[in-house]
């Protein structure tokens, strides 16, 4: 079976805690009763000594001499040697029997000394730490809690060399123990959250999913672990959007080349000039618009030629011509003049108001009659017992997510008493290339959060109702906090005060 790898934070948490494990709560017989941590108090004296630059004594001088600025270790004996060398500090004592190896870097707390097991008679040699010094508090004890964990894993006993010895956990290596504890409490909860929401997803029905686009909205319905895909709307829809949307594709040509200077125009006054300035990045100083400008021309002069032929109804063809007929205008006049600016825009789409809204009007009929018939079918195949508890996700980019024309046709089939909370608008950056996967993956987490907040505050209705909607659970108190932030601080204080 192959190994599973471990995430750092994961990994991390797991090694502090078995290294504070081993040298405050293990308990080796050698060591008759005490942890590795206790075995090491008679040294901590020394170490004490030395680390407060009190007093040294090298072999052969009659008296201890202060050591300021360096750090104390307690190698294991050397085989073959029973007294300490020049360079070294014999502290004048034995480490406990059977017991440990003590290391300590200048500026560690005594109590945090990593002890690790050593039978032989220790020395005590006094080295410089500077060097050491510039690494970090995390980085010393990760070192040391690696040598430890790999010396448990290979099944090492005894401290083979003065360098196999690492200083235990500090404040702030027990402070990220502690810490990371704590956020795997979240990763925990999220990982079975993330597994409820995957089965869940199997069981959502019946669910009908809309994902707007050209065409109308793709609609399909989810029932019984069965799904009908189709887009119901007739052809009209999208033939009378296409041409009404022809000034907007003019002004997305010649937008760049604008004049950031606004005129004095019935619109001016809803203008902001920032966004003025940005649209209108390239300025007039260029007549780079007028390829691309001649070339949306053509296209719009040949669906002018064949507009006949596309059997539109006759209203409906009239205004498409009014459309395509004075766009062309506009197109023609302002590549012949070499220029063009807001008001010679807004002439001429001023006059195309009426023949907009027709379009507009053949489009939505389309949309309705298209959607009522597909939905009167789907609730005779779903049936009068399930269709009350439908769902409908209807997926849109930011722009047309208010008032949704989709959402705003399939409410009526719903039952009203739930329609309010089973018809879902999901506004997306982009429309997605799954849109099924993305309805129902955010559908079962608006299911299973329904029937939690019930669970997590039954005496809370404003948390359960911020976690079963839309709303943020933290957003009515920092609404709060925002609204008198010095009453919130001060209350802060006092809690913090009180548990301390």
């Amino acid at each position: 079976m192959d190994e599973v790898l471990l995430g750092l934070e994961d990994f991390t948490a797991r090694l502090l805690s078995w290294t504070l494990w081993w040298n405050t709560e293990h308990r080796p017989a050698p060591l008759r009763g005490r942890t590795p941590r206790q075995a090491c108090r008679a040294a901590e004296r020394v170490v004490s000594n030395l680390l407060t630059g009190r007093w040294a004594r090298y072999p052969g001088e009659p008296v201890a001499r202060p050591v300021p600025q360096w750090a104390v270790r307690f190698p294991a004996r050397i085989p073959g040697r029973t007294e300490p060398t020049r360079g070294e500090v014999w502290g004048g004592h034995h480490c406990p029997p059977r017991t440990a190896t003590a290391v300590a870097l200048a500026g560690l707390p005594l109590p945090d000394v990593g002890c690790l097991r050593d039978e032989q008679r220790c020395a005590v040699r006094v080295f410089d730490v500077e060097r050491r010094r510039k690494v970090s508090t995390r980085g010393r004890f990760l070192g040391a809690a690696t040598a430890v964990g790999a010396m448990a894993f290979l099944g090492t006993t005894e401290a083979t060399s003065a360098d196999e010895s690492k200083p235990g956990p500090d404040s702030a290596a027990l402070e990220l123990q502690a810490r990371n504890a704590i956020f795997a409490v979240d990763t925990g909860t999220q990982k079975h959250y993330d597994a409820l929401r995957a089965e869940l997803i199997k069981h959502l029905s019946p669910v009908i999913v809309v994902q707007n686009d050209d065409r109308g909205g793709l609609y399909t319905l989810v029932h019984n672990g069965e799904q009908e895909s189709l887009h119901p709307v007739s052809e009209i829809f999208e033939l009378a959007k296409s041409i009404a949307h022809a000034p907007l594709g003019i002004y997305s040509i010649i937008a760049p080349y604008l004049s950031r200077q606004i005129p004095n125009l019935p619109s001016s006054a809803r203008l902001e000039q920032h966004d003025v300035d940005m649209v209108a990045f390239k300025g007039p100083g260029t007549n780079d618009w007028v390829s691309p400008l001649q070339a949306f021309g053509t296209t719009l002069t040949t669906a002018r030629q064949q507009l006949d032929n596309a059997h539109l109804p006759q209203e409906l063809e009239a205004s498409s011509t009014q459309i395509l007929d004075i766009a062309l205008k506009f197109i023609n006049e302002s590549v012949q003049r070499g220029s063009f600016d807001m008001k010679s825009f807004e002439n001429f789409t001023g006059g195309l108001n009426d023949a907009i809204s027709t379009n507009l009007r053949y489009a939505a009929q389309a949309q309705i009659d298209g959607v009522d018939d597909l939905m009167k079918r789907w609730r005779g195949k779903v049936g009068k017992e399930d269709w009350p508890g439908l769902y409908i996700v209807v997926l849109s980019i930011w722009t047309t997510s208010a008032l949704n024309q989709n959402s705003i046709i399939v409410k009526q089939f719903m039952d009203p008493a739930k329609a309010d909370s089973h018809l879902i608008d999901l506004p997306t950056a982009q429309l997605p290339t799954d849109p099924i996967f993305v309805a129902l993956d955010n559908l079962a987490r608006i299911v299973q959060d329904n029937v939690a907040a019930e669970m997590v505050f039954p005496a809370d209705r404003k948390l359960a109702d911020a976690l079963k909607g839309p709303e943020d659970l933290l957003a009515q108190e920092i609404l709060h906090q925002l609204a008198c932030p010095y009453q919130s601080k001060n209350a802060t204080k006092k809690a913090i005060g009180a548990a301390l």
